[in-house]
């Protein structure tokens, strides 16, 4: 609540005003020389500052002024723009009436034609045709057919000229095979690979005659990728422990002979390649053979009379069941081992002294003389990883539409890894009823089975044999 006692007394403090006092009440009042209360408030705030603007009245009515002004200036303005529209339109409608009723449609016409159509490039392409060709307007173009990039109708040209100039000679590329999956058994067994060794060797077998057998015969080899291991039965039930291994498109690279090489040879390649991951001066290889990149290359020595051209496929036919090969590999690797794994040594004492060296070698070497270790000591050391040879194994069966050899026996190796058969070198006389030289040479308009099995012996090997001295005549 307002205390006008306290305002009085604070302002007659400050400005030193004679002032009265009311005894009875306590309350400072003014004298009979103040004025009024309103007077009072006038004298108290005016030596404070100004927190606003006070307007007079030629203040305001000088701003007043100022905005009739501005508002002058605009509707001035507003009536200009206003004339000029209504010129501009009465100007539109004089040119209108002049040009008559069809100047909307001539507008919307001049509009269509400005618009780049891709119908209209079509046209204008078609008439620069005709122009180079020289040829009427009214004449029509052959029709071509319509590829969807450039490159493809250049390829397709290309193509169609390299078949009119060359028609026996055909193209392989990477992307003519099928892709390869890891190598399983399964896989590659219920894998259909498309067999085009007929295709390719068309042209060669006209040239190429079949040999005869003879003492110095020598055929060449096959590279297969080992597949796995699997088991057929026999009609007596003998179960037949089998390696199947598959011959990859082996093609002949190079031929080698004595007037260019010294001896005759020929070198095979197995499997495929991407080109981005092979030497330049092994693409020229390649390209000179007329051949896709292979993963592997392996020579063989053959004789005179058992050289293929360059280009032949080989087939899983060139063996044939009943025969015996030679398989050549790199075995498994199985690490660092003692010589009780690697060599079968026996192992020392278990007990009575024995401290620490149950599977020591032993010694290794004699005294002061000779004081040294023998070399090809029989030590630990890495097993495994070389090439070795598994001799005089025996063809089981052979499957010509999936290139397929199952052979009867191991085969150094793991699976997805390369290995060279050829005839074993034991089994000569033995091979001669089943060698076909210098490869398999099918007869045209000749049908041959797909699979071809080994035939199984004529007696029951489950029978028990009993010799005539132990039969015994009751009577």
């Amino acid at each position: 609540m307002f205390n006008l006692g306290k305002l009085t007394k604070l302002f007659y403090t400050f400005r030193n005003i004679p002032q009265a006092t009311n005894a009875s009440k306590g309350h400072i009042l003014p004298s009979t020389a103040c004025v009024s209360l309103l007077d009072i408030n006038k004298q108290f705030f005016a030596g404070r500052p100004k927190q606003h603007k006070d307007f007079s009245k030629k203040e305001v009515v000088k701003s007043l002024a100022m905005s009739d002004e501005k508002s002058a200036k605009l509707s001035k303005a507003e009536e200009e723009a206003e004339m000029k529209r209504k010129k501009m339109e009465a100007e539109r409608a004089k040119r209108k009436a002049a040009e008559g009723p069809e100047a909307p449609v001539k507008e919307q016409l001049s509009n269509f034609e400005a618009k780049i159509t891709k119908k209209k490039l079509e046209v204008l392409v078609e008439r620069m045709k005709k122009e180079r060709l020289g040829l009427p307007e009214d004449a029509e173009l052959e029709p071509k057919a319509k590829t969807k990039f450039r490159s493809e109708r250049v390829i397709k040209e290309k193509k169609e000229k390299v078949e009119k100039e060359w028609p026996e000679k055909e193209v392989f590329t990477l992307n003519s095979y099928k892709k390869r999956e890891r190598p399983s058994l399964r896989r590659k067994v219920k894998t259909q690979y498309g067999n085009t060794e007929n295709r390719i060797n068309r042209r060669h077998v006209r040239r190429l005659e079949a040999t005869g057998v003879t003492d110095n015969t020598r055929r060449t080899g096959v590279i297969a990728q080992k597949i796995g291991m699997t088991a057929l039965f026999d009609k007596w039930g003998v179960r037949h422990a089998l390696t199947v291994l598959q011959v990859d498109r082996c093609q002949v690279i190079q031929v080698k002979t004595p007037e260019t090489d010294g001896y005759y040879a020929l070198q095979l390649g197995a499997g495929e390649r991407n080109y981005k991951r092979v030497l330049k001066p092994e693409i020229g290889h390649y390209m000179r053979a007329g051949t896709p990149a292979k993963r592997i290359l392996k020579e063989f020595h053959v004789s005179a009379d058992n050289l293929l051209p360059v280009g032949f496929q080989l087939s899983a036919r060139h063996f044939t069941p009943g025969q015996y090969v030679d398989v050549a590999g790199t075995s498994a690797g199985k690490g660092f081992q003692g010589t009780i794994v690697k060599f079968g040594f026996k192992m020392q004492p278990a007990t009575h002294g024995n401290s620490r060296s149950h599977r020591m070698l032993g010694s290794t070497g004699q005294r002061q003389d000779p004081g040294r270790v023998y070399k090809n000591r029989k030590m630990p050391g890495r097993m495994g990883g070389d090439k070795t040879t598994a001799q005089s194994l025996l063809v089981y069966k052979i499957d010509a539409p999936r290139a397929l050899i199952y052979i009867k026996g191991s085969i150094p190796g793991k699976a997805g890894s390369y290995c060279f058969i050829k005839d074993a070198w034991r089994k000569k006389l033995h091979n001669e009823d089943y060698l076909n030289c210098p490869t398999f040479l099918p007869k045209p308009g000749q049908k041959y089975a797909q699979e071809i099995v080994m035939s199984a012996r004529e007696t029951d090997p489950f029978e028990e044999y009993k010799h005539d001295n132990d039969i015994i005549d009751k009577d």
